[in-house]
């Protein structure tokens, strides 16, 4: 089974508009399917970069089988952005957030640079490179089409 909205905080909906509850569905999801032994994928429904989505993504890590990070474009590219998603699929591989400023050094040592200063083009090599990251059982695969298993 793959569920989607593990980006989502209660606290994102408008209370007076909204009676929405995604923290709440994932858990309630798991909840019932944890027992079972049921492996449970999941992945992200809109496009956020930001650590907050990405620490909220990350809190169900240890009780999914494999995680697929929708929206890779041209924005994820973005120097800061980048910098927020190496440090999330570093904690979805086991590691944590603590060891986020050696991520965030990584990247900034690593971000393509051009002969012209051109970030465009650099971001856009970035976009070709294709990204192998592991599930949960160890394999390996390869983002295709804007899509990363995680």
């Amino acid at each position: 089974m793959d569920f989607t909205c593990l980006e989502m905080d209660d606290s994102d909906q408008l209370a007076a508009t909204c009676h929405s509850d995604p923290q709440g569905l994932v858990m309630q999801v798991l909840d019932a399917t944890s027992p079972l032994g049921f492996p449970i994928g999941a992945e992200n429904a809109i496009q956020r970069f930001d650590e907050a989505a990405y620490q909220q993504m990350a809190s169900y890590r240890d009780q999914l089988h494999d995680f697929t990070y929708l929206r890779l474009t041209e924005l994820l590219t973005s120097r800061e952005n980048l910098r927020n998603f190496r440090a999330f699929a570093s904690v979805m591989h086991g590691g944590t957030y603590a060891e986020d400023e050696e991520v965030h050094a990584e990247v900034a040592e690593d971000a393509p640079q051009t002969q012209d200063g051109n970030e465009k083009a650099a971001e856009q090599s970035v976009q070709r490179q294709p990204a192998e990251v592991a599930s949960k059982d160890g394999t390996m695969k390869a983002a295709l089409r804007g899509t990363a298993c995680v």
